[in-house]
């Protein structure tokens, strides 16, 4: 038998994402859709004199139709990101039958808001419906970030997915653009939810949700932890009953501990679940006739709640704290204090034991890149960091430390060898250069580093440029960064906090370990940068493939 390996998948999953367009726009399948909220987030391209599609949201709704489908701006006014690009969102309501319409041109790479085409990417590529759940008890998928809440239930979604991730021409700044974008959109507007901060694949998307409303699914404790309740109610204009599947399996420590399902076809109903177990409830509705979700949840019931009270002794000691003449400063009195946390557990049944062991292990799971020295290991600690230069696929190193200097420099970066470019930012602290004054001076300073930079290498092939933070130039900072920018702009930077400066590595007891927040980390460090990037800051820069 021959196997035929010819298949266009791109064109069967857009074949699929068309039928279910209308199985999902279909009234009361998910629910009795009458007109759809629009928002989108748009960049404006002076020289083309166009908008750009960055993000675009179609949110299905139960409210009905007002006829009116002109843009509202909900920025007062275009927002600059540099010379040439501005953004701006808009907020409109469209008609069941217009988005229809909508949509097919979207199909066919076209789309236009108020009469006026806006730019999309020419590689959009139609996902087929996506089930995307509320919210569950481990993790809210990331996807809720950029759509809007529904607080009756789940949603499915349909996405145009932008392959490309070009939206401005000057590629060597996407990923500045986009931060300028997304933390706007965060901190400064309140009227819409999306964070693509956090999900940026999704830049350059159109998405198109359906809202779940059709049946409300609950569950309540039957306080005998082997069985719970789950109730069914439908929406109120439901009137013939669907055939629903109910499916329930409980879990703990990652294998299956009770399973239960049953089919209903009533417009409300309850049924007592007797699973053996009520730990980790994950709860499946499915329509039996469109094979659609209508419901999904992972949960735990509280079984038990600990508190306590703190009681402070009457002849409890008093701590003083001194000032430098001796003089009392401040008195504190101390009691003893008997206590607990609600929710906490005292006890060591089955379920505690377990539950503290997997908060354990995620802990270790989500912390395991970090490299611990104790003293006199100074070269384990660099090459710990320069393994990490061929982890991923660089645009450029970043190092952030105020006592940078030649050495540390050549000691860090200089191994690293395909070329990629190094910024580099330090303060004035790194090597106190005195006049008579008694004042810093940067020239002397600039002076010295130029000549350690010539004396120990011809810096051949080496793209770097090295600022530092004086006097009223920028602002003062301490911590201490490693910052991996990958080639991606879609993809998190990798950044590790050093636990001392660069000079000192590996020659003390400290810890060198990887941020979780790395956006914000690299979002501190262009915006100091642009605020040194002068002659009056910069040691050195050097392009490659100079000798300099």
């Amino acid at each position: 038998m021959e196997l035929d390996f010819d298949i266009d998948f791109e064109k069967s999953k857009r074949e699929n994402a068309l039928k279910d367009f209308n199985l999902l726009i279909q009234s009361g399948n998910l629910g009795f859709y009458q007109s759809v909220e629009f928002v989108q987030i748009f960049i404006f391209d002076r020289n083309l004199k166009k908008s750009i599609n960055f993000f675009s949201l179609f949110t299905f709704s139960e409210k009905e139709y007002n006829g009116n489908e002109s843009s509202e701006f909900l920025t007062d006014k275009l927002i600059k990101i540099s010379d040439r690009y501005s953004f701006g969102i808009i907020r409109n309501t469209f008609s069941i039958e217009s988005i229809k319409h909508i949509f097919s041109d979207i199909n066919n790479g076209k789309f236009f808001i108020d009469e006026d085409e806006c730019i999309i990417s020419d590689k959009l590529y139609l996902m087929p419906k996506t089930f995307v759940p509320k919210m569950n008890l481990k993790n809210s998928p990331l996807l809720n970030e950029v759509i809007k809440p529904n607080y009756w239930g789940d949603n499915y979604i349909i996405e145009f997915f932008d392959e490309k991730k070009i939206i401005f021409a000057d590629c060597d700044n996407q990923r500045e653009y986009f931060d300028k974008v997304c933390n706007y959109v965060n901190s400064s507007l309140k009227t819409i939810s999306i964070n693509l901060s956090k999900v940026y694949d999704r830049i350059g998307n159109i998405i198109f949700q359906f809202p779940i409303t059709l049946y409300k699914t609950s569950i309540e404790s039957s306080r005998d932890s082997v069985s719970f309740i789950v109730k069914n109610e439908a929406h109120p204009r439901l009137k013939v009953a669907k055939n629903l599947s109910v499916i329930i399996r409980t879990t703990l420590d990652d294998v299956i501990t009770g399973f239960f399902s049953y089919e209903i076809n009533e417009l409300s109903s309850s049924q007592y679940c007797n699973v053996g177990d009520d730990n980790f409830i994950e709860t499946t509705v499915m329509d039996k006739q469109t094979n659609l979700i209508l419901h999904y949840s992972l949960l735990i019931l509280m079984k038990k709640i600990c508190y306590g009270m703190n009681i402070g002794l009457q002849n409890s000691e008093e701590r003083i704290l001194k000032d430098e003449n001796g003089a009392i400063k401040k008195s504190y009195s101390q009691f003893i204090r008997d206590y607990s946390f609600v929710g906490k557990s005292d006890q060591n049944s089955y379920d505690d034991l377990i539950s503290r062991r997997n908060i354990n292990n995620d802990i270790l799971k989500h912390s395991d890149d970090y490299f611990v020295s104790k003293s006199d290991d100074r070269k384990n600690a660099l090459n710990f960091l320069i393994k990490k230069f061929s982890a991923i696929d660089l645009k450029e190193i970043c190092l952030w430390d105020p006592y940078l200097s030649p050495q540390d420099i050549f000691d860090l970066l200089y191994p690293e060898n395909t070329g990629v470019p190094f910024r580099c930012i330090g303060s004035n602290c790194v090597k106190r250069i005195i006049t008579d004054n008694n004042r810093f001076d940067f020239n002397e300073l600039k002076e010295n580093f130029l000549n350690d930079f010539h004396r120990f290498s011809n810096n051949l092939n080496v793209t770097m440029k090295f600022l530092v933070q004086h006097g009223d130039y920028g602002r003062k900072f301490h911590d201490r960064f490693l910052i991996l920018v990958p080639i991606d702009d879609t993809a998190l930077p990798v950044v590790y906090s050093l636990g001392t400066s660069v000079n000192s590595l590996g020659k003390y007891h400290h810890i060198i370990q990887k941020i979780t927040n790395p956006r914000i980390i690299l979002a501190n460090f262009e915006e100091l940068w642009h605020e040194l990037d002068n002659g009056d800051c910069c040691i050195v820069e050097y392009k490659r493939g100079q000798e300099c």
